[in-house]
C-alpha cells in the first residue's frame, strides 16, 4: 500500500516503518535483505518530508512532520488489528495454588 507519494516517488507502509527503524532509532530492519541504497530515492523523499521540506513551504503539524504522522497512523492501524485484540485477550492459565 502506498502511504506517501511525491513527484512520482512512492513509499509503502513497509518503507515508512523501515525508514524510521533504520534512521531514527537503534534498531535496523531489513526483512527482505534489500540494500537500502536501492531505495535511496524513497529514503531521500522520506528524509525531506521528515525534515519538513514539502516543496515551496515547510510543513509540520504539532511540531511533527508528515512522515511522523504517517507512522502514527500505521501504529494506530496495527493496534486496532484483530491480531492485537487476540493477543490482548489471551491469558495463560494460572498455576494451581496449593494450600
Amino acid at each position: 500500500m502506498v502511504r506517501v507519494q511525491r513527484d512520482g516517488c512512492k513509499a509503502t507502509t513497509l518503507d515508512v516503518v523501515k525508514f524510521f527503524a533504520n534512521t531514527m532509532g537503534g534498531s535496523h530492519l531489513d526483512p527482505h535483505g534489500v540494500n537500502p541504497k536501492s531505495r535511496k530515492d524513497t529514503y531521500d523523499m522520506l528524509r525531506d518530508l521528515r525534515d519538513g521540506n514539502i516543496g515551496m513551504f515547510v510543513g509540520t503539524v504539532n511540531d511533527k512532520s508528515i512522515v511522523h504522522h504517517e507512522l502514527l497512523s500505521i501504529a494506530q492501524a496495527v493496534l486496532r488489528s484483530a491480531q492485537v485484540e487476540q493477543l490482548l485477550a489471551w491469558r495463560t492459565p494460572r498455576a494451581a495454588v496449593s494450600a
